[in-house]
């Protein structure tokens, strides 16, 4: 399953994520590209100013993925930065149901 830049303008990414593994294989593995905050970071000045705009328009650019998959029955198997310094990823998650 492919989750192209979608994360970032649903309203609640936790439940769109939730309800795209079911539909997967046991062992299923979801892509996903999007842009996220770093993992333990905080957003800077610019970056919560910038979020205020982008928000109206339609996207968020302050969630994290981790604040987003956490608790859910998957696992993060890569990520690596994509476009503009890494603010856009390239993420795989892969689904661990039993």
């Amino acid at each position: 399953m492919i989750l192209n830049l979608i994360l970032s303008v649903v309203p609640d990414p936790t439940r769109c994520v939730s309800e795209a593994i079911p539909v997967l294989k046991p062992g299923g593995r979801i892509i996903v590209f999007d842009k996220f905050l770093p993992d333990g970071s905080r957003p800077g000045l610019m970056r919560r100013l910038s979020n205020v705009l982008s928000t109206l328009l339609g996207t968020d650019i302050n969630r994290r993925l981790a604040d987003i998959i956490g608790g859910l029955p998957c696992e993060l198997v890569h990520d690596e930065p994509s476009l503009l310094g890494g603010m856009y990823r390239n993420v795989l998650l892969r689904d661990h149901r039993k």
